[in-house]
């Protein structure tokens, strides 16, 4: 064999040799290494209309959406007075003192239990006068998250979306009454499994040792249920009377008389001097009221002369069980 023909045989080797290596570049390039999709090189996402899925899976579960905790455990657990402040978003369309005029909206005094456009002197909607029924605590609740879902056609467009919120709200229309509408008992709440408890009331008289530093403010519902007349008027006779009379037609004193003072509207007694504040509240003084004003005074009507406290939820609601005897 010449030189000749030993140089094409090398040459051979030598090109394909090269051929063999550029096939393999080129199919690491092509394909990654482990084959189609799965090894080193991540997926890159495929993004949905809706944010959820991806190339390689459906996307995280949605989760179930929490239960809605029904309204009377809202009413049970909620706050007149959060309502009372509320009410500055009613005040624009709506007055709230018993006789008070009509304004945008209706007065809404006694508005829970009422015939649904019913209130004397109002002009409503076709719808409204065609709705028929009362106010009750549920319709009201519905009405106040998306009014024109209950009534169509009403002229009310304001809407308070937090149930919470509208529980709030509503304990406190609630006390603008004469005879306030009693509270729809709270439901069993589920607490996982088949096991069920009834909605705790909330704690009128803590313990020692969760006592608030802080004036004890008033739960509602059925709190003043639990009131004692016959310890209220022991309580009333050490808290009261140094600066009222509790009998009927006595005189004023430091304070007026509180005979009959349940139901009784506010700055009404004759010849007693109330302070502008008190005299500009309004309405009448429910038990839950009271409630909130004995606990503090000057948080509720700010400007009244009272100062006394009676920080303790249960002579609260015993003095009141012995202010509502006295008619």
């Amino acid at each position: 064999m010449n030189a000749f023909e030993i140089n094409k045989i090398v040459g051979a080797v030598l090109a394909t040799a090269l051929i063999a290596s550029v096939i393999s570049v080129a199919g690491n390039i092509l394909v990654p290494e482990g084959g189609s999709g799965g090894g080193k090189h991540e997926p890159v996402a495929a993004t949905t209309g809706h944010g959820g899925s991806t190339a390689t899976g459906t996307g995280g579960a949605t989760a179930a959406a929490k239960p809605e905790t029904p309204l009377a455990n809202l009413l049970a657990e909620g706050s007149a007075e959060a309502g009372a402040k509320a009410t500055r978003k009613c005040t624009a369309c709506h007055s709230l003192n018993k006789g008070g005029a009509n304004k945008i909206g209706p007065n809404l005094y006694g508005i829970v239990g009422r015939a649904k456009g019913a209130h004397p002197g109002y002009s409503y909607s076709a719808g409204m006068k065609g709705a028929g029924g009362t106010w009750s605590y549920a319709d009201l609740y519905k009405f106040l998250k998306k009014p024109s879902a209950l009534v169509k056609g009403t002229k009310m467009s304001f809407r308070i979306g937090k149930p919470k919120a509208r529980a709030d709200l509503l304990l406190h229309l609630r006390t603008l009454s004469d005879s306030p509408v009693p509270l729809p008992k709270p439901a069993p709440v589920k607490t996982g499994g088949d096991k069920e408890k009834k909605a705790e009331a909330p704690k009128e008289t803590p313990t020692p040792a969760e006592a608030p530093k802080k004036d004890a403010m008033p739960a509602t519902g059925a709190a003043l249920a639990a009131g004692d007349a016959a310890r209220g008027a022991k309580l009333a006779g050490t808290k009261c009377k140094a600066c009222h009379s509790l009998k009927a037609g006595g005189p004023n004193k430091i304070g007026p008389n509180l005979h009959g003072v349940v139901g009784r509207a506010r700055a009404s007694i004759e010849g007693f001097r109330y302070s502008k504040a008190m005299k500009a509240k309004g309405g009448t003084w429910s038990a839950e009221e009271l409630n909130i004003f004995l606990a503090n005074p000057g948080k509720f009507v700010k400007g009244t002369k009272m100062t006394f406290k009676i920080r303790k939820p249960d002579q609260r609601a015993d003095i009141i069980a012995y202010l509502k005897s006295l008619k």
